[in-house]
């Protein structure tokens, strides 16, 4: 696979692998690509929930949000954020 990288990207791998970061350019967008990858899972796994709901509250079929479903979201955040390797 050949990539090619804007000027100012090519600095930046070369200053990552020069500072001693990464062993080589190869080293680095694989990283790059392991992060964007993990950044957009939740894509994945949300979207077709995200969906319904947006469809349903298109449609009127809709209940207004609690503080219970807020506080289920930010223990359903937490719970990722824990089980994510540091």
């Amino acid at each position: 696979m050949k990539v090619e990288l804007t000027k100012d990207l090519e600095a930046y791998v070369e200053s990552q692998v020069r500072t001693g970061g990464y062993a080589d350019a190869g080293e680095v967008l694989r990283d790059a690509l392991r992060h964007l990858r993990d950044a957009r899972s939740w894509l994945d796994n949300d979207s077709p929930a995200l969906e319904a709901l947006l469809l349903q509250a298109r449609n009127g079929a809709y209940t207004p949000l609690t503080s219970d479903d807020f506080e289920a979201v930010r223990r359903r955040l937490r719970s990722r954020s824990a089980a994510e390797p540091a």
